[in-house]
């Protein structure tokens, strides 16, 4: 977890060792030698994943969970008929992104985007229990698979619904997750 600073603590100490042992030269040197091909090898990592990107969550077992994600705007007036339609829905955890404008995220004032997200999920949520479901709104993060897969690990689903979205984020979440994602417009 810690191995870039224990790296970095490690380069300088050598460093210094040297430094203190051989002079100022020598410092240098193993300062060279040490650090050279470690920011190299930082750089050839730029812009590859951190981490896998695809979430392999498989139920093994019906639960009656559907994951629904909505947009923070927009009309999704249909959604609450729909999804009741739906056989054997038993709980739906409604997930809501809290999109932030980029200089609202560099001065971390999001907290007025995750408030709305947060009323948007819980009016959804209200909306769906209407329909005799038990239903409960969430605020996910900014990016709308990472709502997803935060909630999904949270909450788990049998299904993924995407309400009113466009093409590209529906095949992105069918490619991430594997599990049935489907779209209610």
């Amino acid at each position: 977890m810690y191995r870039f600073l224990i790296g970095v603590v490690v380069w300088l100490g050598a460093t210094v060792l040297a430094s203190l042992v051989g002079g100022t030269w020598w410092g240098l040197g193993v300062f060279l030698v040490l650090g050279v091909p470690a920011v190299l090898w930082f750089m050839g990592r730029i812009g590859e994943p951190l981490s896998e990107p695809a979430t392999h969550v498989q139920p093994t077992a019906r639960t009656g969970k559907l994951l629904v994600l909505v947009p923070p705007e927009g009309e999704i007036d249909g959604l609450p008929d729909e999804v009741a339609r739906r056989d054997g829905v038993q709980e739906v955890v409604v997930v809501v992104p809290a999109l932030a404008t980029h200089t609202e995220q560099l001065t971390g004032a999001v907290d007025d985007r995750r408030d709305e997200a947060q009323r948007r999920a819980d009016a959804v949520a209200r909306r769906l229990s209407q329909h005799g479901l038990n239903a409960r709104g969430e605020v996910g993060a900014d990016e709308p698979l990472q709502a997803l897969e935060d909630t999904l690990r949270l909450y788990g689903a049998d299904e993924i619904v995407v309400a009113g979205v466009d093409e590209t984020l529906l095949q992105r979440a069918r490619e991430r997750f594997a599990m049935p994602v489907s779209r209610i417009s």
